[in-house]
């Protein structure tokens, strides 16, 4: 069922892809502009399947977007079919009191080229193009700045605040792992009430790579050129308008009656 061509009119490109960094930043940036990060399926019930024909169906052939496990999985099998030697990855995420959460708490793409590069097409707020784990100095995307960490084989992403602090984003090794693995912990984030994902809309897509929206029922954030703005939102008239405008039309059907 997977069809390179399809995912690629998908995401809006078109052409050879080989496997170059230069490809794997094309893909990479496409993805997140294209394809939302959104937990529409969470709040409508629907019981979650990582099977990868499932997920083309879901966010290729239906135009949908998902959550992490979703979306990194499914962009790890494209970049494989275009030749690339892509692994995913098991990453803890760092709170902000410092503490670290369960192992395949979020999934990451190994890609490895002439150097090593984290991939991650399944966030709201991180990188917009892959991250090199074999420079350990800063890397600069926009008005962002990133920094790997290796200790004892144990890598960090870490991000400079608007204070100048490099804070810790996620912690992971580079052991591969399957798909299917994430299963467990998916089903909770799914399904249980201490999730976020079980409480409200999330729906986060980048519209440039100087721009992010982030929407839920009750505010709009939007992050230009690294300004922060946020809107509260009168109603469910006004999200409506927004989730139409931002995400797509095919997204009204799916909201909660």
């Amino acid at each position: 069922m997977f069809n390179i061509d399809l995912y690629l009119k998908r995401i809006k490109l078109a052409g050879i892809l080989t496997p170059t960094i230069e490809n794997l930043e094309r893909l990479h940036l496409a993805h997140l502009i294209n394809v939302p990060y959104e937990n529409f399926d969470i709040l409508s019930g629907i019981p979650f399947n990582l099977d990868e024909s499932s997920l083309f169906q879901k966010i290729v052939l239906n135009h949908r977007g998902g959550y992490c496990y979703e979306l990194n999985i499914l962009f790890a099998r494209l970049l494989s079919e275009l030749g690339f030697q892509a692994n995913l990855l098991s990453a803890s995420i760092i709170g902000e009191d410092g503490a670290s959460g369960p192992e395949f708490d979020h999934p990451i793409i190994l890609v490895t080229l002439h150097k090593r590069f984290l991939a991650d097409v399944g966030n709201a707020k991180w990188f917009h193009l892959p991250i090199c784990l074999d420079d350990l100095d800063y890397q600069v995307q926009g008005n962002n700045t990133y920094r790997i960490e290796n200790k004892d084989d144990v890598f960090t992403l870490l991000q400079r605040n608007a204070n100048g602090f490099d804070m810790p984003q996620y912690e992971f090794s580079l052991k591969p792992r399957m798909g299917m693995e994430f299963s467990e912990i998916c089903q909770f984030k799914w399904t249980s009430s201490e999730s976020k994902f079980t409480k409200d809309y999330i729906c986060s897509r980048l519209i440039s790579p100087q721009t992010r929206v982030m929407l839920n029922s009750k505010k709009i954030i939007t992050v230009e050129n690294g300004q922060r703005r946020e809107q509260i939102l009168n109603d469910t008239k006004h999200f409506s308008i927004l989730l139409s405008h931002y995400f797509g039309k095919e997204y009204i059907d799916l909201l909660k009656n």
